[in-house]
């Protein structure tokens, strides 16, 4: 969903492979990850990154950027567009959520 909002897209498997991932490429600006994805603590996020929460589970995002699952492009969109910006500017994100 996210490459046909024109984001350049890179998966990780888990928390420390998506930190793991970040730290390797500057050039990513978004993290799209479950609100309880293990080994993504908020400390270890560097200043910048805009994080997008998604979950099935929760009600909100505690004032994060918030997306329910299942997830609808429509639904990306509108939070992208209202927090992050939309990846018409070649944004890279990284997308570690669970199915």
């Amino acid at each position: 969903m996210l490459t046909s909002l024109d984001c350049e897209v890179i998966v990780a498997g888990n928390g420390t492979e998506a930190l793991a991932k970040r730290k390797a490429d500057d050039r990513i600006e978004i993290l799209m990850t479950d609100i309880n994805m293990p080994g993504l603590g908020a400390k270890r996020l560097r200043p910048g990154l805009h994080v997008i929460l998604v979950s099935g589970v929760e009600a909100d995002g505690h004032g994060m950027p918030f997306i329910r699952k299942p997830l609808q492009e429509s639904d990306i969109a509108r939070v992208m567009s209202q927090t992050t910006g939309l990846c018409y500017h070649y944004r890279v994100a990284i997308c570690c959520i669970a199915a």
